[in-house]
């Protein structure tokens, strides 16, 4: 059974100084023009407490920023019906419990946006782009006797619904019921210190943690992070391999330009 579904619209503005080691951001849930020069008002004395800052008419000095990342949107999630939507969810819930007789529950969430992203800098570059997701996840729970395992896989791109249709939700479906399934099987984990072997797709969120956060700049700038001075040094073991390219297209950390306004590059 379908046991929840909404939607909603969101709009707001969000404003930054960034004024020597110190950033300050407001936003709004509007683009009001009062509450926006009420945001810029509180922001801009906050700045003036660290220092000055040049002015930047954004009204005249801006040029569009070139970006050669471009994809293409066959099936709009504002255009795909919820009875779509819904088949999907019916499909994976039947091919997870007809996989096996030990599949005793399967959860489903199937979840899509559309932003109208505009970004202005202080650089005198603008931008704009339309950004498109759909996530599919799929739970399937087996058990024999005592033993309760837990099998999960799924879907997530920046795309439209061509990218999950029924066959492909389909495949999700079983390769979750797959895992359930052989969990049964498994044996215990030894204990003790053990090698780990991290892999693509969602292992790359423990890489984020470990290590993606201090290679952002700002951490970088202020001499808070181990790889300050590292750049073109190798700084991990010859097995690792981590690729940071938003341009790939589809996948779903690929964007057209960043939360600055800067286009995606290899």
């Amino acid at each position: 059974r379908i046991e929840n579904s909404n939607s909603g619209y969101d709009m707001g503005c969000g404003l930054r100084i960034w004024m020597g080691d110190s950033t300050y951001y407001g936003y709004v849930d509007s683009v009001d023009k009062k509450k926006l020069t009420d945001a810029a008002r509180i922001l801009s004395a906050a700045g003036k407490s660290s220092g000055t800052g040049k002015i930047f008419d954004l009204n005249r000095d801006l040029r569009q920023a070139p970006s050669n990342y471009n994809i293409s949107i066959l099936k709009y999630p504002s255009t795909t019906g919820a009875n779509a939507k819904k088949d999907i969810l019916m499909a994976v819930d039947g091919v997870c419990r007809g996989y096996d007789t030990h599949i005793i529950q399967v959860s489903t969430v199937i979840s899509d946006i559309e932003e109208e992203i505009y970004t202005a800098n202080s650089f005198g570059q603008e931008s704009f782009q339309k950004v498109v997701k759909i996530f599919l996840s799929v739970n399937a729970v087996a058990k024999r006797k005592s033993i309760i395992r837990t099998g999960h896989k799924s879907l997530a791109k920046t795309s439209g619904y061509e990218a999950i249709d029924i066959a492909k939700a389909e495949g999700i479906a079983r390769e979750a019921s797959r895992i359930a399934i052989t969990m049964l099987d498994a044996v215990d984990a030894p204990v003790g210190a053990l090698p780990v072997v991290i892999g693509s797709a969602f292992g790359g969120v423990i890489f984020h943690e470990a290590c993606g956060h201090g290679l952002e700049a700002d951490s970088v700038v202020k001499d808070a992070s181990v790889f300050k001075g590292k750049e073109g040094k190798k700084i991990a073991s010859g097995v690792v391999t981590a690729i940071d390219d938003p341009s790939m297209p589809h996948h779903w950390g690929s964007f057209k330009f960043d939360g600055e306004g800067y286009p995606s590059s290899p």
